[in-house]
């Protein structure tokens, strides 16, 4: 069982978090909030974009495939 979790923010290019236009809970479901693993996000991914490529060590960027502004990071509290 996997247990890393991340979460899927979405930042301005100067870092700052960016609560305009569409957020990522809207497509990742509340799990881009309370954690999700790297196989529930890569399945999302693969639904909107069937021939992404999808490395291990580029995870944070998988977001970026559907919203530029997207990132995800590693959920470091809670369960």
């Amino acid at each position: 069982m996997e247990r890393d979790k991340w979460i899927i923010e979405s930042r301005r290019p100067d870092g700052p978090l960016d609560f305009s236009g569409l957020q990522p809970e809207s497509v990742f479901g509340h799990g881009a909030i309370t954690g999700l693993s790297s196989d529930a996000i890569a399945k999302v991914v693969y639904q909107h974009v069937p021939d992404a490529v999808l490395a291990g060590d580029s995870i944070s960027r998988w977001p970026a495939l559907l919203d530029p502004r997207w990132i995800a990071r590693r959920k470091t509290w809670g369960n």
